[in-house]
C-alpha cells in the first residue's frame, strides 16, 4: 500500500505573505517615481509617507518566511539550491 502524505496549506499565511510582497512593490514603486521626479513636493510627501513603513512591510515578511520554515521538510537543502 501507498501511504498519503496529507499536505495542510495554510491559505492565510499565504495570502499575508502576497500582501507584503504586494507592499514592497508598491513602496519600491513610489521610490522609483520619487527618483524619477527629482525631488518635487508629491515625491517628498510619498517618500515622507511611505519611509517609516518600510521597515514594517520588510520585516514583516521575514517574519513570516521564518514562520513558514517550519512548515517544510528540507530547508537546509532549499537554501543550498539557493545559494548556488
Amino acid at each position: 500500500m501507498h501511504s498519503k502524505v496529507l499536505k495542510v496549506r495554510y491559505h492565510l499565511l499565504d495570502e499575508i505573505r502576497g500582501f507584503m510582497v504586494l507592499c514592497m512593490v508598491i513602496y519600491h514603486g513610489f521610490l522609483a517615481v520619487d527618483m524619477a521626479l527629482g525631488g518635487s513636493d508629491i515625491a517628498l510627501m510619498l517618500f515622507d509617507f511611505f519611509t517609516p513603513l518600510e521597515p514594517i512591510f520588510a520585516g514583516g515578511f521575514i517574519l513570516l518566511s521564518g514562520l513558514c520554515c517550519n512548515f517544510s521538510r528540507s530547508n537546509l537543502k532549499r537554501g543550498f539550491i539557493l545559494l548556488i
